[in-house]
């Protein structure tokens, strides 16, 4: 199984390996990291999660190289009713051979309410990657820990939300009989 994630940090890689892993036990998966660019803001907002997710997998598409999944995880913040939490956006798209179009799934991971000195400087036009840089003291804390790593104290760290929504996403890929009309 070839599996090509949208994506060079090694937080979201990790994520997707672990949980592939876990669903397809035993089999042989390959793991490919590639650059891509999602079109959207740094730290996207609300639709741009989608947007950004779904724009990585297309362009791994369009690159013509060979695939049985591709998993792009696009992280960044949604804003309901006024109050702001940090949410990853996962886009699957599986190449079945026996089928006549491509399968897609997706998923969000839980989220965490940020604090308003966090919204606050996202509202100044700083990237969340560089918040957690500031917060924590860590250059580059995004391929790390994260935001998630600060707020929790390392109890929850950026990647473990994202391995469950991609587990969640893989969920039809594993019971395709459930989604059959």
């Amino acid at each position: 199984m070839r599996v090509m994630v949208a994506s060079l940090n090694p937080l979201k890689i990790a994520a997707v390996e672990r949980a592939f892993k876990r669903a397809f036990t035993g089999e042989e998966i390959e793991f490919i990291g590639r650059k891509t660019e999602s079109g959207v803001p740094a730290t996207p907002w609300d639709d741009d999660l989608r947007i950004g997710a779904k724009n990585r997998v297309q362009q791994l598409v369009d690159s013509g190289e060979d695939y049985d999944y591709i998993v792009a995880i696009e992280a960044g913040i949604n804003d309901y009713r006024g109050r702001c939490y940090l949410a990853s956006y996962v886009f699957i798209r599986h190449k079945a051979e026996h089928l006549v179009k491509d399968i897609k799934s997706d998923s969000f991971s839980s989220v965490l309410e940020l604090p308003p000195k966090v919204i606050s400087m996202l509202k100044d036009g700083l990237e969340l990657g560089s918040i957690a840089d500031k917060l924590s003291g860590v250059e580059n804390s995004k391929q790390k820990f994260g935001i998630d790593g600060i707020l929790t104290n390392r109890l929850i760290t950026r990647g473990e939300p994202e391995e469950t929504a991609v587990i969640h996403a893989l969920s039809k890929f594993l019971h395709l009989e459930f989604w059959e009309e």
